[in-house]
């Protein structure tokens, strides 16, 4: 992949584990790159204190594949209701919400995806 990362030390946390540690990791002079399991759980950091605020300004998303109860919204994009209110919360508080599959790819909104759910 383009721009790979070689060396790189990767850290699991569940959401609590994640609300305790990510304060230090933020105020560490080293650059860290989160990635949350779905909008719910960044909404749960967020709720919890925790800035989301990064370099880019913007939260990317990634492949959120098609379950049940979900409603596509772009390539390899579906959200159920629990996300839908997830990246609203987000975006109501100031957050830019890009969904990109890939870095090399194009991107669109939440505001873009949010009028397919109309």
């Amino acid at each position: 992949m383009k721009g790979a990362i070689q060396d790189l030390k990767v850290w699991l946390f569940d959401t609590a584990t994640a609300i305790e540690k990510l304060p230090r990791v933020i105020a560490s002079e080293k650059r860290y790159f989160v990635i949350g399991k779905s909008p719910v759980t960044l909404q749960r950091i967020a709720k919890a204190g925790i800035s989301l605020q990064n370099a880019n300004g913007k939260i990317n998303v990634g492949p959120m594949s098609a379950r049940a109860d979900t409603t596509t919204i772009g390539p390899n994009q579906a959200v159920n209701a629990a996300e839908i209110a997830a990246f609203d919360w987000l975006m109501q508080h100031g957050h830019q919400i890009e969904f990109r599959l890939v870095p090399d790819a194009g991107c669109y909104s939440w505001q873009d995806a949010r009028q397919k759910l109309k």
